[in-house]
Formats: structure tokens, sequence, C-alpha cells
């Protein structure tokens, strides 16, 4: 999308156009790399794993395993945020994609290992990859400030479709 598009779809929100509020899937790329940059996104992943806070209900399990499960929790994260939802497709790509390979710091799991990550922090996946939504729309729309609570569940919504998705897609194997 180039600047002009961007600036003009920006000013429209300003002027008070919510439509995209009301159509957010619409507008929510599967691949958020089509809207940051491949390092910024891997950069979101790592702050959203290094500031879990443990005190969260849906993160206590993954505190008594945090140094092994961060890597994987990564991988994943980063995957979904960037439409890879197999497990096998990204155990793969942490041997041969460089931004894969530093997320997991080049201790490449396993799809079983990955999958069985997916399952046991469910609610804590949901929670950061809503997060990297929000985030995600933020800076694409730098312009509207802070999200309404209503639009920011329904990226949280689409969080927890992307994680469905990849449930599914690693069944059908």
């Amino acid at each position: 999308m180039g600047a002009e598009e961007q600036s003009a779809e920006n000013r429209a929100f300003v002027k008070g156009d919510t439509t995209f509020m009301r159509r957010p899937l619409q507008k929510l790329p599967l691949n958020l790399s089509e809207w940051v940059p491949s390092a910024t996104l891997a950069g979101w992943v790592n702050e959203v794993v290094e500031k879990v806070d443990c005190s969260m209900p849906e993160a206590k399990e993954f505190a008594r395993s945090a140094s092994e499960s961060s890597g994987m929790l990564r991988v994943v994260l980063y995957g979904y945020s960037t439409q890879v939802y197999r497990s096998k497709e990204i155990a793969a790509a942490c041997h041969t994609d460089g931004i894969f390979k530093g997320l997991c710091q080049d201790k490449a799991p396993f799809a079983n290992e990955l999958e069985r990550i997916r399952r046991k922090h469910r609610g804590l996946l949901e929670s950061l990859l809503g997060e990297i939504f929000v985030r995600a729309v933020g800076v694409k729309f730098a312009n509207i400030g802070q999200l309404p609570p209503g639009f920011q569940h329904s990226l949280l919504r689409s969080a927890i479709d992307s994680i469905d998705t990849a449930r599914h897609m690693d069944r059908e194997e």
C-alpha cells in the first residue's frame, strides 16, 4: 500500500469513519508482515514473551517451564502472526528461516512439541497474539490513538481464530 493510500485511509478514520472498527477481519491481514517489517514483528514477539505476567492465570503453567518453553512460544506466535499455522511448517522454518532460527535461539523444536505448546498454553497464546494484533493495528493506523475496547476484543477474537486454524490444520495431517 502506498503512502498516499495509507494516509488517506488514516485521514478517513480520523474524520470519523469508523467502518474499520465494525469490520476488522476484512482489514486485518492474515500475514501481519504485510503491515510491518518481519524484523519488527519478531521484536514484538520477543517483547510480549519477555514481559509475560506470570501472575496471570493463563501464564502460571508457562512460568514453571519458561526457560524451555519461551523459544517454542516465540516461534508459534511469530508463525501465527505470519500465516504459518502448521506445526510441521513452523518446525521446518526453524531450520531454514533466519527469523525463526533467532526466535527459537537455534534450538529448533519438533512439530509435536509445538502442538503440545499450543494445547498447554492456549490461553496465554490467545492473550499474547491478541496483543500483537492490537499493536499492529495501532502502528498501521497511528493517528487513531487508543483503540476502543470492543475493537480490541474483536482483534482478540481474530487471534483465537488463528489458533483454531492452526489446530485444524494440524489435525488434517
